[in-house]
This record gives C-alpha cells, structure tokens and sequence, in this order.
C-alpha cells in the first residue's frame, strides 16, 4: 500500500476497515490509502446487497464490544466513530437508497481525477496516469449502472445539478488533461489513455442527454426528504437526536440574532448605503486571488501572536481557482491531502470560485461582491486559518489510524471553521476596519442560518425553492446568482445546515467546558482539546472533554 506510513489498525478491527475502503474506493484514495486507485464504487443490484450483508455483520460483530464495556476514552471513541459511519453508511443505502434519486452521487468520485490524481503526487506520473486509465475505462459501464438504477422520475433540481457538474467534468476530460498526459514519456500509455478518454467523454455525454431528453421531461419539483429521513440522517450521520421543532427553533433564533445586530449597526452607519458601501469594496477578476493570499497572510499572522490555538505547521495552502465542475456549488473551499499521503503529496488547495468571464461585466461584478474585502476575509478565516485547514491538519495527525479514516463529522469540520468567523472577532483580529469586518462576519453568519432554515423547511415540505432563494436574498443580503446556486444546493444536500448547528453546539461545549474548569480554563487549551480527537461527532466529544456531559447539548 503507498502512503506515508502503513496504516495501524487493531487487529480485531482489520476485517472491518479492509472491507469499508473496499467498498467505498473514493474514500480511500480521499485518505491517501491508494490500494483501491483506478476503481469506482460498485452500485449494481449484486454488489449493493453484499455491501449491505457486509455492514450488518460487521454492525453486528461492534456490538460484543459495546456490550463487553471499553478500557479507557479513547477505545470507546474509536467504537462509536466506526459504528457511526458504519450506520451511515447502512441508512443511505438501505433507506435513503440515494443512488436510485441522485444522479450526482455518481458524478463526486469522477471528480477526483481533477482534483487529485492530476494535482498530488503520490505516485509518479505515469503510475497515476494508468489509474486514470482504469478509472475512464470504467465509466461508460458505470454510468449505465446508473441510468438502470436511478428511478423513472426524479425531483428536478437534482437533475439540474448533476447537469452542471457533468459540463465541468466533462470540459476537464475533453480539454484540459491532455496537459498532464503529454508530459509522460511513454507515448504507448498516452495513446490507450487517448482512446479510454474518447469513450468516457462519451459515455459522458450520452448520461448528460439522457438526463436531459429522458429524466429532465418527466421530472417533478418535489425534492423535499420528508420530516422523518431528515432527522434519521442526522441521528445516523452525526449521533444527534433532535425533535424539528427544536431544531427550527434554535435556528431560528440565532438567525433573528445576527440578523438584529446587523441591522442595528447598518441604522448607526448611514442604513442600506452603509451596506451597499461594504459590499462594494470589491476585487476584480484579476485582483482576486491577490486579496486571497494577503488575507491567508494576515490570518496566519494573527494566530501566531495570539494564544488562540496551537499550529500544526506555518505552511501555506495554495491558492487557485474552483475546478469547473464545483463552480455552480461553491463559492469557496479547501483541499487537504488526506492523512496517508506521503509528503511528495503533501499540497492543500484553497479553491476560490472567479467570475464567469463569459457573463457581462454587471453580472460579473455582481457575484464578486460575494468576495468583498470583509467577506474575503471572513471566508479565508473559514477555510484556511484557524478553521479548515489547521483543524484538517491537525485531525491528520491523530494518534489513531481509526480515527483518522472514520472520525469524518461533517457538523465537526463545518460547525468549528463557522465558529472560528465568530470567535477569531472576540479575541481581537481587527485587520483593517472593525465595523465593516464585523459586518463580513455576520453576513456569513446569515448564510449559514438561511442554510439552516432552508433545509429544514424545504425538506420538511415547507419551503419552496423559489421561497428559499427569497429567503437568501432578504436575510442573507445575497444577489440573485448566488441566492440560486444557495437554494439548488440546499436540494442535494439537505445536511447544508451542519454549519450553524455545528457552530451553536460548539458555543454549548465550550460553555460547559468552561464552567467545569472555571478559573483554570483557558481559551488555547480548549480549542487544542477539542482539535486533539480528530473530527468526531460532537456529541461524542461532550462525553471526552466534559465531566458531566449531561442531556442537553445546544
């Protein structure tokens, strides 16, 4: 197996783990583990019922343990991430059956030919190269597995999601890797990589038509999961077990209250004008990834003169533009390498979605006033210093290897970077203005609660996805383009409200955590401790980091 160390994983467990990265080879190759590379997951009828007898038995064989009681914290966290995952797992595809109603679910593992097999490191060229191979040769069978798999009828914007990303995957493949190929020597391997490139651009091409000729005409706006598969995905996704009611309610509230603060400081500076005026400290198409690196510049800065965290590593990411396929999905994000690359692999990204040139200069400027100075600055805290990237880079250097593959809480990884926007403000950053800073800050922070909300209420049957663009645009502040892409994301990924709920159950953790420490407690050691495990549920850090957990946990 390649990677930067060999992976050590109790023995009573090996079966488990081997069986999991088999059975999910996108993920693998995510974690550096490169044994699966070139393969796609396995979605035809035969393989799903063996996938699913192979997580019940392995469910099954967790709860000996369980019942057997643990020896210390630290087995039992690595038993509740494995039986976390584990059931996740068993709810997509059992219950949730998302291969039968997303078609996108089987664009994600193509996209990492783009985003890693191209970029990293890990192996040489050529080695990656036959592995792109392996996976082009496999897609117009996959893709066929799909067309059989999915159900006549599909929501809408699920289609028109899927369709967006197939554009962006599909001009990489057709225009763009021949960059890479070329510079191998061996002319016999860029040749079968040519013709496998010529059938999976195809086959491609033909899932994008079907969707749009077959699935596309008889498609239905409903989209919603239903009250019951919300919460159940949240219960087996994340441990939390919420009432909607409550869940609604806290959402609810937090966002009257950053909304209420920020209309309290636009009526002492001048109203809409004063907002209007931020939002207009714009960079252009060219400036943009400038004002990116000098925020990565100050960030860092600010955490290395502060007691705030400690850092795993002064190095930079590096920052470029969204590959294509995510730009309809993202207005920014980070890639780290997973926990066994090996160093020759060792890049981060910081993806920042640009302008389309293709649109007229109005639109253009339009969606860049998302990256106005302060909200730039508020989205490099987010993604890089001290949210992402430090809390990724620490995570990957956990002492277990369990911890490193399973302990994957998107509410987590989300909730801490959301909280950082919060919490970075009270400990003083104040790089340029604070008032304009602070409205950057909360205008992220209404972005995350409209998430919250629009998840709730449009799959609940409550929201439309025209009422939830509305929502975006009157409590977020978002124009229309961005107000779109935020309300059709919301209908693929239901989960989009992990950021503030996250955010809110960090706030209670450090709350409680504080008042068991009283005067001991300190700010650095707790955001070390919390970053220690890895990114397990919080829920299960409670129970680490608390004497007494307790019932209530927002």
């Amino acid at each position: 197996m390649n990677g930067r160390t060999a992976m050590n994983i109790p023995a009573k467990y090996n079966t488990l783990v081997n069986r999991y990265l088999k059975r999910n080879p996108t993920e693998a190759h995510s974690l550096g583990i490169h044994q699966f590379d070139g393969k796609l997951p396995k979605y035809d009828p035969m393989s799903i019922q063996t996938m699913l007898e192979e997580i019940q038995e392995d469910i099954t064989y967790l709860i000996q343990f369980e019942k057997r009681g643990f020896e210390n914290k630290a087995e039992e966290l690595e038993h509740s991430v494995l039986m976390m995952r584990l059931t996740s797992e068993q709810y997509q595809l059992k219950e949730l059956e998302s291969f039968k109603e997303e078609p996108l679910s089987y664009l994600f593992p193509l996209t990492l030919i783009e985003t890693s097999y191209v970029p990293r490191n890990f192996a040489s060229r050529d080695i990656r190269i036959q592995s792109i191979i392996q996976i082009e040769n496999e897609i117009p069978n996959y893709l066929q597995t799909a067309v059989s798999n999915l159900n006549d009828i599909l929501a809408k914007p699920k289609i028109l999601m899927a369709i967006n990303f197939l554009g962006g995957i599909i001009s990489f493949l057709e225009d763009k890797l021949i960059g890479f190929m070329v510079q191998s020597e061996n002319e016999t391997l860029i040749q079968e990589w040519s013709t496998a490139n010529v059938k999976a651009v195809n086959a491609l091409k033909t899932f994008e038509e079907t969707l749009r000729s077959e699935f596309l005409p008889h498609s239905k706006e409903d989209f919603a999961l239903g009250v019951d598969k919300f919460l159940s995905l949240l219960k087996y996704t994340e441990f939390i077990d919420l009432d909607f009611d409550t869940l609604l309610k806290v959402g609810q509230q937090d966002l009257q209250t950053n909304f209420s603060e920020l209309q309290e400081i636009l009526d002492s500076n001048g109203g809409t004008e004063f907002l209007r005026q931020v939002l207009s400290e714009t960079p252009n198409s060219q400036e943009l990834i400038e004002w990116a690196r000098d925020a990565l510049s100050r960030t860092r800065e600010f955490l290395l003169d502060e007691k705030i965290v400690s850092l795993p590593t002064k190095k930079q990411c590096e920052i470029i533009e969204t590959p294509n396929f995510a730009r309809k999905f993202a207005f920014a994000a980070m890639s780290v390498p997973g926990p066994f690359e090996p160093k020759e692999a060792s890049q981060s990204y910081y993806w920042i979605t640009p302008a389309d040139l293709n649109l007229p200069e109005e639109k253009q400027r339009e969606f860049l006033s998302i990256f106005a100075k302060s909200s730039l600055e508020v989205i490099t805290i987010h993604e890089v210093w001290p949210g992402h990237y430090l809390q990724l880079l620490k995570s990957n250097n956990t002492d277990s290897d369990i911890i490193k593959i399973f302990s994957r809480s998107i509410t987590m990884i989300e909730g801490y970077a959301h909280y950082c926007e919060e919490m970075i403000l009270e400990e003083g950053y104040e790089p340029f203005d604070r008032i304009k800073l602070k409205v950057g800050q909360l205008l992220a922070a209404l972005l995350r609660n409209c998430r919250y909300i629009a998840a709730l209420k449009m799959h609940s049957g409550q929201m439309s996805v025209s009422e939830a663009k509305t929502l975006f645009t009157t409590k977020a502040f978002l124009n229309e383009q961005s107000a779109e892409i935020e309300a059709n994301r919301g209908t693929v990924n239901p989960m989009y409200l992990n950021y503030t709920l996250g955010k809110l159950l960090i706030k209670r953790l450090r709350s409680d955590y504080k008042t068991e420490q009283g005067e001991n407690f300190n700010l650095k050691s707790f955001h070390d401790t919390l970053l220690s495990y890895g990114s397990p549920p919080i829920v299960a850090l409670r129970k680490l980091m608390l004497k007494n957990p307790g019932e209530r946990i927002i």
